[in-house]
């Protein structure tokens, strides 16, 4: 029989489960999947309880007042030992928003904001190794696969990758292209070996205007 998950004993992971925590927060610390920690109680005949929280609980209502105090996720689920999935599933219920930072930690985790990571990658055109640093990863790999988790296309190799790449940020070239030169997006983009969004983006963060004929 097996007595143990990731190192940890089946009175511990009893222990810690009966005490009240989920099944996906015991997952996050384990390192493993939320079915791998059912099956594991299953197995050892501890019967699971069903997904959600009655809101007469009070582990319900104190997850409930912090997110109506507007703290963190991160918060929340370090003080009341939650998954983010219970965090907005009481928020959902509830009509209300989770505060959320652009990374943040859930326990041993990263949990990365999809619109912050679009807007680095794709709209800034930061490099996967780039932003790894940022967020302390000591490669890439991790970025990556939250790239895929969140279904962000990833770029074609070299995209972004050059010095010609990145004049679209600069005012003075965008305006003297743009502008004086009466050039497309789609010839910008193609100039720069990038893509028509990227180019858009800068065109309106620099505040030039917008020509009435078609891109």
């Amino acid at each position: 029989m097996i007595y143990s998950i990731k190192g940890h004993s089946l009175d511990w992971v009893t222990k810690q489960y009966l005490s009240g925590r989920t099944l996906e927060n015991l997952a996050q610390e384990l390192g493993c999947s939320r079915q791998a920690v059912q099956s594991f109680l299953n197995y050892h005949g501890v019967t699971c309880r069903p997904v959600g929280l009655p809101k007469e609980n009070p582990r319900y209502q104190k997850i409930l007042e912090l997110i109506k105090n507007g703290e963190y996720g991160t918060k929340i689920i370090k003080e009341t030992k939650s998954s983010y999935h219970l965090l907005h599933k009481i928020a959902k219920e509830n009509h209300l928003e989770i505060e959320r930072c652009k990374a943040h930690h859930t326990l041993n985790n990263l949990v990365i904001d999809r619109d912050w990571l679009y807007d680095q990658y794709i709209i800034q055109c930061r490099s996967l190794s780039d932003i790894a640093r940022e967020l302390g990863y000591a490669n890439y790999t991790s970025i990556t696969l939250w790239i895929k988790y969140h279904k962000i296309p990833l770029r074609a190799p070299g995209r972004c990758a050059t010095v010609e790449s990145k004049l679209f940020r600069d005012k003075n070239w965008l305006e003297e292209v743009y502008i004086k030169k009466n050039l497309t997006i789609k010839h910008i983009s193609e100039m720069t070996n990038s893509y028509s969004a990227h180019i858009f983006y800068w065109i309106k963060k620099h505040g030039l205007r917008k020509r009435n004929k078609p891109l």
